[in-house]
């Protein structure tokens, strides 16, 4: 089941908790476990939620993360998502230059 959006919040159907508090719970989890490759997909996660809440700064924020930990895994599928998003981001600030190079990265 997905989630619903409300008020600009992505809910869960069940129970209510904001999307955003259980991606947090769930980074904190990974960087406590060292889990990277987790933490890369939480904050992906974040990132989009950030891009669609119009938290430009936010997003890019978590994406440069994501792509910083993806180039140290050598994961090139994480990398492009990341790059991908980066690039529908500048897309919406009106910056064509900058999105048209992160989708060439």
């Amino acid at each position: 089941m997905g989630g619903e959006v409300r008020t600009g919040l992505i809910e869960t159907q069940r129970g209510g908790l904001p999307l955003q508090l259980l991606l947090h719970q769930a980074l904190a989890m990974q960087e406590a476990d060292g889990d990277r490759g987790g933490e890369a997909k939480t904050r992906s996660g974040l990132a989009w939620l950030a891009y669609k809440q119009g938290r430009y700064d936010e997003a890019f924020a978590d994406l440069d993360r994501v792509v910083s930990i993806a180039a140290a895994r050598g994961d090139l599928d994480t990398n492009a998502d990341a790059r991908l998003l980066r690039g529908l981001v500048h897309l919406d600030r009106r910056d064509y230059a900058t999105a048209l190079a992160e989708f060439r990265a």
